[in-house]
């Protein structure tokens, strides 16, 4: 309702005071409302409670995914497991800018990714611009299942190409050979020092 009397420029607006002056609100009696303030606080302290009591459950569900790697890394059974390098079971790729010059490279044809597509999801088939077929001839373009991961700017983001798609220079993608899951690669990779932590020693794949 107090829009509708704003003055001033936009991103300076100011509400009038004779607006102020002549706001009606509910009056209670005056013990009606200390109860209905105090209600109101706690409220509040109750949702600010909640609040930090999610936060808290937040920040230890993120760490189960490391703890299972870790459990499963330092197992017994682990040991008797070979050890690859990357290079051994994934192609390496790293993405590529078709010419802006020639904005027919640019269309609907399939998505292509930058860092910024890449967000919590762990699958990634859409993006901000796509490239035309012609755009995808001079592209690189990768099967759904490689598992992409930023490495210029927004470090370490990653995503599993959920269709065929391609990126820019900003993203190595893993295409990953028939010894190894996309998922669990992805996993593998995701950005989180507990899990870098985790591979640097046991460099298992």
């Amino acid at each position: 309702e107090a829009t509708g009397y704003f003055t001033g420029a936009v991103g300076q607006q100011r509400v009038p005071q004779e607006f102020l002056l002549n706001y009606l609100i509910p009056l209670p009696p005056i013990e009606e409302q200390r109860h209905i303030a105090a209600k109101i606080q706690e409220l509040v302290q109750e949702v600010e409670r909640a609040r930090t009591a999610c936060e808290k459950q937040l920040e230890a569900a993120k760490s189960l995914p490391s703890a299972y790697l870790r459990e499963v890394f330092e197992s017994e059974e682990a040991k008797k497991w070979e050890k690859k390098r990357l290079e051994e079971v994934c192609e390496v790729v790293t993405g590529n800018t078709p010419p802006r010059n020639f904005p027919e490279n640019y269309g609907t044809y399939i998505p292509w990714i930058k860092p910024e597509d890449l967000n919590r999801e762990m699958y990634v088939s859409n993006s901000k611009e796509y490239l035309s077929q012609l755009g995808a001839a001079r592209a690189r373009v990768l099967p759904a299942g490689t598992v992409l991961v930023s490495c210029i700017g927004n470090l370490g983001k990653t995503a599993i190409a959920g269709c065929k798609l391609a990126t820019n220079q900003q993203i190595n993608s893993l295409i990953p050979s028939p010894q190894i899951n996309s998922e669990y690669l992805y996993f593998c990779c995701h950005p989180s020092p507990e899990t870098l932590d985790i591979l640097a020693s046991s460099t298992t794949l």
